[in-house]
């Protein structure tokens, strides 16, 4: 990644939440337990500039205050008012739950860090920092302009850096040492799934348009049209495929890319999706396709025959390996989080929170 000296500082927030995971080599089980490099959370000010705060919950004396769970419940709210569920109480209360129990979790793995981790040394933080900055792609000046911009001192930072690396050697003493991965199980795993070493791939490219599964018809006749008109657009008025998904699709791990889905071979996507590629020819726009996602334009870009035990085969191993082990490592730390709670004293104060 390329380093630039004049950015906003809301493209280096954006770059260095995602270079923090790489520094502490944090797979994604660790992502909802971490307390990642936010914003500082706001309090309510009453006239005078006295701070009105409810707290919410208290994990062994330590008090987690209600603001910091609608913080953390932001992105799950705002997914409920693009959706038009922003008015649905249940399922604003189900999202404030969530976000209590991760930050439930976060202190319970703080209180455990603070009786056992033994204290970073600053040589240690300082190489942290470091490979945080150089995977960023920032700069010093645009590294230290991007904490701030945080709301923290440079020693507060370093502080917070140490207590994210003395998280994640916990959860890997605790969690890790407990799981494996064979050979065997790569390959049942991936008889599961449908998939097979060797055989046909396709590299694919679609456009998405959300809808929810139960969506009333007339929320999903719209998403329909949706898709209807950015496949005339490419279909009738020449545009090209990539630059039309730049612009409408609603799928964000693929959007930028001109919604490139790489290659894939048979039992990697939902049915639906799986059949509509294979089914069609190299540069056809097909769809709109409904999977549980929403509706789908797809183009086959290209087809390809993997021969059994090649480097792709090699490729697909790994990848399935990650895989296994990144949902094993979930499971055996729901367990040692499962285990926490039940030595713990932890009292809800919010009656909607509870259950």
């Amino acid at each position: 990644m390329k380093c630039h000296s004049v950015e906003h500082p809301a493209g280096h927030l954006a770059r260095l939440r995602q270079a923090l995971p790489c520094v502490l080599g944090r797979p994604r089980w660790v992502v909802a337990l971490a307390l990642v490099l936010l914003l500082v959370p706001s309090a309510a000010v009453a006239k005078g500039g006295r701070v009105i705060e409810r707290i919410a919950a208290v994990v062994n004396g330590e008090v987690i205050p209600l603001s910091k769970v609608y913080e953390r419940a932001a992105p799950m709210l705002e997914s409920l008012e693009k959706a038009g569920e922003g008015d649905d109480a249940l399922a604003r209360r189900h999202a404030l739950q969530e976000a209590l129990r991760d930050l439930i979790d976060e202190q319970l793995i703080e209180t455990e860090v603070k009786a056992r981790a033994q204290p970073l040394t600053d040589a240690e933080i300082d190489r942290a920092i470091e490979e945080v900055r150089r995977k960023a792609g920032l700069d010093p000046e645009a590294f230290r302009r991007a904490i701030e911009a945080q709301g923290y001192t440079w020693e507060g930072y370093r502080r917070e850096l140490a207590k994210q690396i003395q998280r994640f050697r916990l959860l890997a003493e605790e969690v890790r040492s407990k799981v494996q991965v064979t050979d065997e199980d790569v390959r049942t795993y991936l008889a599961q799934k449908g998939e097979t070493l060797g055989g046909e791939e396709l590299r694919v490219r679609h456009i998405l348009i959300r809808v929810p599964e139960n969506a009333p018809p007339e929320e999903v006749a719209r998403a329909r049209e949706r898709a209807e008109r950015a496949r005339v657009r490419i279909v009738e008025d020449g545009e090209d495929f990539g630059k039309v998904a730049k612009e409408v699709s609603e799928d964000p791990g693929t959007a930028a890319d001109g919604g490139d889905l790489g290659w894939f071979g048979r039992g990697r996507m939902v049915k639906p999706f799986e059949e509509a590629a294979f089914a069609a020819k190299p540069g056809e726009v097909v769809g709109p396709i409904r999977t549980p996602f929403g509706w789908h334009l797809l183009q086959v870009r290209a087809r390809r025959v993997r021969e059994e035990g090649g480097a792709l085969d090699a490729a697909r191993m790994e990848q399935a390996r990650q895989e296994l082990f990144e949902r094993e490592m979930e499971l055996q730390t729901r367990r040692y989080l499962e285990a926490l709670r039940r030595k713990a004293v932890i009292e809800i104060k919010v009656e909607a929170l509870k259950g």
